[in-house]
């Protein structure tokens, strides 16, 4: 069943972030960027009225960035397509969690070297990445 044009776009939260998926049939969660621009435009206003910074400066933030390119790369996985991914912290929850290394004591030593250093909890991002070109 296609998307309604008359409704309004909503958000769909999926809760299972260690083991995520898209939440829905493809054909209702795509949208056309030429024609359905302006439901593109009235989501993105909505998501910004919601995730309001002075409403919620005082939460913790907490991102599940891995979970998210996971969902979307398997609803694109039949027809391809392609995903940017614009964050403000490093993923800090679910699959492709990753750990703050940022010590500022370490600033200016041999041990600032570690800050930037690969480790094997960077692997997911990579194999994600690796997985969407097959």
């Amino acid at each position: 069943m296609p998307l309604d044009p008359n409704a309004d776009p909503t958000i769909l939260h999926v809760n299972d972030i260690l083991d995520p998926f898209a939440p829905g049939p493809r054909d209702r969660l795509m949208l056309n960027l030429k024609e359905d621009r302006e439901r593109i435009e009235a989501l993105l206003d909505k998501l910004l009225a919601i995730y309001n910074l002075d409403t919620r400066k005082n939460l913790p933030i907490q991102i599940c960035t891995g979970a998210a390119m996971a969902a979307a790369k398997e609803l694109l996985a039949d027809r391809g397509g392609k995903v940017l991914v614009f964050a403000t912290n490093y993923c800090s929850k679910g699959v492709g969690k990753l750990k703050s290394r940022d010590d500022p004591k370490h600033y200016n030593t041999p041990e600032e070297k570690k800050i930037f250093a690969h480790t094997a909890e960077h692997n997911f991002f990579g194999l994600i990445g690796t997985q969407a070109l097959k």
